[in-house]
């Protein structure tokens, strides 16, 4: 009896997590820009785009085929660079870089 006693008061006497140790804020919706190879009309350009927005968290989808790129602001928690990768790849394009624009 007396050692649960002290085990509860030990447990409750533990000091609370520094800043350091909470956990931190859910992840940021971010702002990316894909240089994609392949991409030759507007079919292309709707194609990217349409199979972008399968995956989940993708906020906002901007293809363009004369620029070669893809700007697409997704939620960090639902998705991921790698994914919108191979999702590009999987359609026959090639993703030659990618560059974070913004995190909010």
């Amino acid at each position: 009896m007396i050692s649960l006693l002290l085990l509860c008061t030990l447990y409750f006497q533990q000091a609370p997590l520094s800043p350091a140790a909470q956990p931190t804020s859910l992840p940021a919706i971010l702002t990316v820009e894909f240089i994609i190879q392949g991409m030759t009309c507007q079919v292309c350009q709707e194609h990217i785009t349409w199979k972008i927005n399968q995956l989940p968290g993708i906020q906002k989808v901007n293809v363009s085929y004369r620029k070669g790129n893809a700007i697409v602001v997704f939620d960090g928690a639902k998705t991921s660079i790698t994914a919108i990768t191979a999702a590009i790849t999987a359609i026959d394009f090639k993703v030659v870089s990618h560059q974070v624009l913004a995190r909010e």
